[in-house]
């Protein structure tokens, strides 16, 4: 052998490359690299010559991270093949078989990643190892099914990647160990169905580096925490009345969401509590706590962002006993969305701060509002439903804006 050539096989052996193997429909046997080796599969239990990973596949992967690509094709059924695998840290699974893939990974360890990939069809994953990420990824494009991780007892948290512009499908986490879920969403804007959490999770963490639209449940989920530059959008439903404390002091991104009825807190003293406590982002944030009972006191601070808070209760006055309601619009020009019965009986109190505007959210009509009793200075009033009625303002210069056409009669304005 030359120089040349020893010098080419000692690289190889110091420097070893990756392989990309694409099995076959024979029985393969695949032993990795130490680098990060990657493998392409097809299941198709209707037509043998498209069936490429099967239950006499032998593979045993190196100490990189190795990936493995499935794609289940159309066919009668969807299962995984009892071939033996190791060594491969990344599942990319595409069920487009028509049919729901029950995945059980109790056999295989070692998975870092398991990635429902553009999948049109239903994928259950059960038996997850902790420290396993789930991931459902779409391309704006494929109509992304439903997807579920299922993780082992062990497990006390978990995490979903929801990636590259999903455009549906429900995701279920399930667990008896978890207690804390986080669900990221990365690539393109991404939208899914139905986002529930395992019966035991009480924390919930969105870290949106991009776009999310969805909607949340689960049944002892006490606390959201939103962060990340994306916007999250909650609001096509009202967020579960277990949820007492949301944060979103970390996102800089629009957050909207719904406030479910909470119950009333239980008081460690003699002085009342808050019943639900919001914190807003740098965002447009949209907080609505129209689903609320009118006993149940509030403590919001929308933060920086031109913010919209809504409430359909006479804003309930603090005392030393009573925490009552304290809605702060924080900086930015930020409205305050009301009811109009709610805006009618409204007497003054001194919790509501830092907000620039007042939004009388259905028609306006007789009985008398008055400006000042919400905030001191507050002197711009929508109407986004027309209508006629009484407002007084404070002396000065004062805004009505007609969003809607007034209704047959008067509409009265007096400043004091």
């Amino acid at each position: 052998a030359t120089l040349a050539q020893l010098n080419t096989a000692y690289d190889l052996l110091a420097n070893p490359v990756a392989t990309t193997t694409t099995l076959t429909t024979a029985a393969d046997a695949v032993t990795g690299t130490d680098n990060g080796d990657t493998l392409h599969g097809v299941v198709d239990a209707d037509t043998a010559a498209n069936n490429t990973l099967n239950a006499s596949d032998v593979i045993s992967m190196g100490s990189g991270t190795d990936t493995l690509n499935v794609t289940f094709e159309t066919a009668t059924s969807a299962a995984m093949p009892s071939a033996s695998i190791s060594g491969v840290e990344v599942f990319n699974i595409k069920n487009v078989s028509g049919q729901t893939l029950a995945l059980d990974m109790a056999p295989i360890s070692g998975a870092t990643t398991l990635n429902v990939n553009m999948s049109t069809n239903i994928v259950n994953i059960t038996n997850i190892e902790s420290g396993t990420t789930g991931v459902v990824t779409g391309n704006g494009v494929v109509v992304n099914a439903a997807s579920s991780f299922g993780y082992v007892a062990a497990a006390t948290s978990s995490t979903v990647n929801i990636a590259g512009g999903t455009t549906a499908g429900a995701i279920t986490v399930t667990g008896t160990g978890l207690l804390a879920e986080t669900y990221t969403s990365t690539g393109a804007a991404n939208t899914t169905g139905l986002i529930t959490n395992a019966a035991t999770t009480t924390a919930v963490t969105i870290d949106a580096t991009t776009d999310l639209t969805a909607t949340m449940t689960g049944t002892a989920v006490a606390s959201l925490t939103v962060t990340g530059a994306g916007d999250v959008d909650l609001n096509g439903a009202t967020l579960d009345a277990t949820i007492i404390t949301i944060d979103a002091s970390g996102a800089s991104g629009d957050v909207d969401l719904i406030v479910g009825n909470v119950a009333t807190a239980t008081n460690p003293g003699t002085v009342d509590i808050a019943d639900v406590n919001v914190t807003g982002g740098s965002g447009n944030d949209d907080i609505s706590f129209a689903g609320i009972d009118a006993g149940d006191d509030i403590n919001v601070n929308a933060g920086a962002g031109d913010d919209t808070v809504t409430i359909d209760e006479v804003v309930e006055t603090s005392s030393a006993t009573v925490s009552g309601d304290v809605i702060v619009g924080g900086d930015g020009t930020d409205i305050l969305a009301v009811d109009v019965t709610s805006a009618n009986a409204q007497t003054a109190v001194t919790t509501v701060s830092g907000f620039e505007e007042l939004t009388v959210t259905n028609a306006l009509v007789t009985g008398g509002i008055t400006v000042a009793n919400f905030q001191a200075g507050l002197n711009v009033v929508n109407l986004a439903a027309g209508g006629i009625g009484e407002i007084t303002f404070e002396a000065g210069s004062n805004t009505v804006n007609l969003v809607a056409p007034l209704a047959a009669g008067t509409l009265a304005l007096t400043d004091t």
